[in-house]
């Protein structure tokens, strides 16, 4: 079977974001990575792909995920798998060092993307008229 089996280990974190007129709201963040390695200490992250002109953005996406898995988690490094569906194979991996701060920037990007994304469906719904 292509891929890991992590059914335990589910990671979160609240998260406070600075909103409209310097109030505060608290999101929690959870994350289940693909895979944990306890004894040698990492997350894996893995990413499939059929079409090899997306490779390079997904390793981009995983790189990204591994390090907000991190972040979660408290783990300080990951490795990042890319498999190729059309060669059978994997055609990526490599290691990193987490860096909190930025995960915590993504996240945070992430949270006001999502805002924005409901403020805007709240505001089409708001002009439908039934």
């Amino acid at each position: 079977m292509l891929g890991f089996e992590n059914f335990y280990y589910v990671f979160s974190k609240l998260i406070e974001v600075e909103v409209e007129n310097n109030t505060k709201e608290y999101w929690i963040v959870t994350g289940t990575p693909d895979e944990i390695n306890i004894e040698e200490g990492y997350i894996g992250e893995l990413k499939t792909y059929k079409d090899p002109n997306k490779k390079d953005f997904l390793i981009e996406v995983a790189i990204t995920q591994g390090n907000i898995y991190c972040y979660l988690s408290g783990f300080k490094k990951f490795v990042v798998y890319i498999y190729s569906i059309p060669e059978e194979k994997f055609v990526y991996k490599e290691f990193f060092e987490a860096n909190y701060n930025k995960a915590l920037e993504d996240i945070k990007r992430g949270i006001y993307k999502k805002r924005e994304l409901c403020k805007i469906a709240q505001e089409t719904f708001n002009q439908k008229t039934y």
